[in-house]
């Protein structure tokens, strides 16, 4: 492809601010062929479809193919379908299950997405998991398919014309006043995103800009440096108190299952004659079964039974 792209049988697309032609892209089985909709060109990549399925025996399959068009007739599509013998698509389509050429804009057009978090948090597969692995299902669906799929939402402004300017390149200032350049790569549409974008610019004229180099801070002190582990201290001093009076701290060194009992246990969660007695559950008298004078709950079973003191102090605690 490359050699005929180099000597003009085949044209791709010229990606802006002096980027590359492209004129194909492969995912392992799939390839997505990029042109300018010549119907000579597109006979030039059946012809090479073809010495490249007698060069290797690996045949493209046309009842699988499907031609696109972008700002085309229909008739110029019928052309290119049948120079390439294949059919035409209709716009939006999916690849690689991601939704090309919809709206993402509209709500409808995330129901796939939906769809594919509902499969994979699917109760079945909950079911055969522990309570640790159920928690590593959430955090692994819950943190690769957003940065999968939201690739395809475009930004609606940009402050900076490239990723290494500094801040101070990307504003004037007219006195006291600091105007902020915003250049626009896709206008707003609705009211909600003229509001998001109004208390955008807001934030950014309530900024405090100084002269110096960029550095990153958090918090309100100016010597703070920002970090994940400084966010998550703040977000933890921000949470309500748990019912027993104290807050969870999740331990690195501890396996999931220890993490996720205790936080079950502080939560309220283990099935105690006392928490079973609310949820409808008969199970006679909730004192607990030891001892058989105090009500079985959490703080009697771990910490204040005679049972429980003694190995707290023979591991130390």
């Amino acid at each position: 492809m490359v050699k005929a792209t180099d000597s003009g049988l085949f044209k791709g697309i010229t990606l802006p601010n002096n980027g590359p032609v492209v004129s194909h892209l492969f995912y392992a089985d799939d390839v997505v062929f990029i042109g300018d909709g010549n119907v000579e060109h597109a006979k030039n990549l059946n012809r090479i479809l073809r010495c490249f399925f007698l060069a290797l025996g690996l045949k493209v399959s046309p009842s699988k193919s499907k031609v696109y068009g972008i700002g085309l007739e229909e008739i110029e599509l019928s052309f290119l379908a049948s120079a390439l013998d294949c059919n035409v698509g209709d716009m939006p389509f999916k690849y690689l299950r991601m939704l090309v050429g919809a709206n993402m804009s509209r709500v409808a057009s995330w129901k796939p997405v939906v769809d594919r978090f509902n499969a994979k948090l699917s109760r079945w597969n909950a079911k055969s998991l522990s309570f640790a692995g159920r928690v590593t299902l959430a955090k692994a669906v819950l943190g690769n398919l957003p940065t999968y799929f939201l690739c395809l939402c475009k930004a609606l402004i940009k402050l900076a014309a490239t990723k290494g300017s500094p801040v101070m390149e990307n504003y004037k200032r007219f006195g006291p006043n600091v105007v902020w350049e915003c250049s626009w790569k896709s206008h707003p549409t609705s009211e909600s995103t003229w509001a998001e974008l109004l208390g955008f610019l807001e934030l950014l004229r309530m900024a405090e800009v100084k002269e110096g180099e960029d550095s990153w801070i958090w918090g309100q002190e100016v010597e703070a440096i920002f970090s994940v582990k400084t966010v998550r201290e703040d977000l933890e001093a921000a949470c309500t108190q748990l019912p027993l009076g104290f807050m969870i701290k999740w331990c690195n060194w501890a396996v999931p299952k220890a993490n996720t009992f205790v936080w079950k246990c502080a939560q309220g969660r283990i099935p105690k004659r006392v928490e079973l007695k609310k949820r409808g559950v008969q199970t006679g008298k909730n004192l607990c079964a030891c001892c058989g004078y105090i009500p079985e709950i959490v703080e009697h079973l771990l910490i204040s039974y005679m049972l429980a003191q003694a190995l707290w102090w023979a591991i130390g605690v």
